[in-house]
């Protein structure tokens, strides 16, 4: 299981909100691309951007930032936000992004997500953003109505080789990732998961490790390493013991 340090932007700075309000942001620094080259210089194999405020407007607004970070590291870099056409996607790619997170887009066009799916498989992560059940849209802002089981089932027979689930009641909180939901959809598919939201001590990660038929890939955290509760690499020697 991997651990991967998350940088969420908005207004060109790293924040963390709290259970996707956009009212209720911390900022922890003014300078996203020092961060990501801590977290490189800590020893992580991928780091996981968020632009805020495109995953709210549905169009690229921290672009700049989110292609010099890109450029700057060596190792990959794993973007969601605002996408919705392949010709986002493949701008992303001409910058140096290894992987793209695909949420409001993969649920509002269908279509959109075949064709992506059979074109970039491999550097596809499709997000179900999770609350009371149902898949989030549009920055967390709007319920699409689906249960989440149902869309992560739909995008598994599409041929989706990961999903990035998050409990949006968890995110930001501190107060542990949603084990029963994660073990929900361990048992009802097939597909890899990526874990983010609620992430506060390492018991949380041996939980999540510990997990009957485990496909959990990898663990986003943020809040947890900027308030310092958790250290990178305890998380990773947590894992390893």
């Amino acid at each position: 299981m991997n651990i991967i340090p998350a940088i969420d932007i908005k207004d060109g700075k790293l924040v963390r909100l709290e259970r996707g309000n956009f009212n209720k942001d911390i900022e922890y620094s003014s300078d996203p691309l020092a961060v990501a080259i801590f977290w490189e210089e800590q020893g992580a194999r991928i780091v996981h951007l968020v632009d805020l405020d495109a995953a709210k407007e549905g169009h690229f607004v921290n672009f700049d930032i989110i292609a010099c970070i890109a450029k700057s590291l060596s190792i990959p870099v794993q973007y969601g936000g605002g996408i919705r056409t392949i010709d986002d996607m493949e701008k992303l790619f001409s910058e140096g992004v290894k992987r793209v997170v695909i949420g409001t887009g993969a649920v509002i066009n269908r279509n959109f997500i075949e064709n992506v799916l059979g074109k970039y498989s491999e550097s596809i992560v499709l997000a179900a953003d999770s609350l009371n059940g149902k898949v989030m849209i549009k920055g967390w802002q709007e319920d699409s109505g689906i249960l989440i089981v149902d869309f992560i089932r739909e995008i598994e027979a599409m041929g989706a080789k990961r999903v990035l689930i998050t409990d949006i009641s968890r995110d930001g909180m501190l107060i542990g990732p949603a084990i029963e939901l994660y073990k929900e959809i361990l048992r009802k598919t097939g597909i890899k998961i990526i874990v983010s939201g609620g992430i506060s001590r390492i018991s949380d990660l041996k939980k999540l490790a510990a997990l009957k038929e485990s496909r959990i890939e990898s663990v986003i955290i943020g809040k947890a390493f900027y308030e310092k509760k958790i250290k990178f690499k305890d998380a990773v020697r947590s894992l390893s013991s």
